[in-house]
């Protein structure tokens, strides 16, 4: 509180601090214990990819940081035994973490209707901006203006294009893999389109 008072006297007024990880959207104690740190008057911003290339880039990612071993089709037939009770024992747990959750999470990140329930619960659907990946390919100025309106910040136009963070190795999917993502996913998009109200922008097949 004390540095927050500061803080004011020394910006001159109100002030605007943030936080990004993507973890956050899926680990299942986030949302409780962001309310009760920092209230329920919050404006969140949610951003999400297309889940199969989503999964298909953690996997990536994983490998090239040397703690994924498996190869992609293993990973994701091993899955369901490296997540199970994972989720429930950080529930459970407040001092609980978990590497398995967090690292080998490749379809179970994808499923973004659940995630988002639970934020929904904890802020209202009302503060939370969902927005997708493909928003910001094809609009970033009008999509960060977006997120700055939402924010109540004003539009910071700009002709220099924006950085990319965390660029991967470009690879795609082989095309039957892709395939199979998208199948398995279609109905978890279904799911999310109707909580959201909208399409989504991501194939099905």
């Amino acid at each position: 509180m004390f540095r927050r008072a500061g803080l004011r006297r020394r910006l001159g007024g109100r002030f605007r601090a943030g936080d990004a990880c993507p973890y956050y959207l899926f680990h299942p104690r986030t949302p409780k214990i962001a309310r009760d740190l920092l209230g329920p008057e919050l404006d969140l911003v949610v951003l999400l990819r297309d889940p199969a290339l989503r999964a298909w880039s953690h996997h990536r990612h994983e490998r090239r940081l040397g703690v994924e071993t498996l190869d992609f089709e293993d990973a994701i037939e091993q899955e369901p035994a490296r997540l199970a009770g994972e989720t429930q024992r950080l529930l459970d747990d407040a001092d609980a973490v978990s590497g398995l959750h967090e690292h080998f999470s490749y379809l179970a990140r994808g499923r973004y209707a659940e995630q988002l329930e639970r934020w929904f619960e904890a802020f209202g659907s009302e503060r939370i901006l969902v927005l997708f990946s493909e928003d910001h390919f094809e609009d970033p100025e009008g999509t960060s203006n977006r997120v700055l309106d939402w924010l109540g910040i004003p539009p910071n136009p700009s002709d220099a294009a924006p950085p990319i963070a965390n660029r991967g190795d470009g690879e795609a999917p082989p095309p039957e893999i892709l395939h199979r993502l998208r199948t398995h996913f279609a109905p978890q998009n279904e799911q999310l389109a109707r909580l959201l109200g909208r399409p989504v922008p991501w194939p099905d097949s």
